[in-house]
């Protein structure tokens, strides 16, 4: 029985969460969990920050490789290279967004790879 204060984060959590669009997340690896990297954004300073930089990241065996929901386009230009899913139910979820650039992810043995509702400008 879900308590009445906690989110759906606290009850299905990821290995790496973040509250906004921020730092550099290079090299890591999250394994065995219900979202392995979740975008869920925030108010106050962590959901303005706007740059991200993600490299060669992986997610093993998740739920969902990567989870952003709700719709998100930051204003500036966002790099996402290199992702590897594997084993996951869903690769990578986007509920909407824009503005993110992606290149060379690997999905392996992933139930669906790439997940888009809809892309905002």
């Amino acid at each position: 029985l879900q308590h009445p204060l906690l989110l759906d984060d606290d009850m299905d959590p990821a290995g790496f969460w973040q509250g906004g669009f921020q730092g550099w997340h290079r090299s890591n690896l999250a394994s065995n969990c219900h979202r392995g990297w979740r975008l869920r954004l925030i108010s106050g300073p962590a959901g303005g920050q706007t740059d991200m930089t993600f490299f060669n990241n992986s997610a093993h065996a998740s739920g969902f490789g990567w989870h952003l929901k709700p719709p998100h386009a930051p204003p500036t230009l966002n790099n996402f290279r290199s992702f590897t899913a594997f084993r996951c139910n869903t690769g990578m979820f986007y509920y909407g967004t824009g503005n993110i650039f992606h290149d060379d992810h690997r999905f392996i043995e992933c139930g669906t790879g790439h997940f888009m509702n809809h892309l905002s400008n």
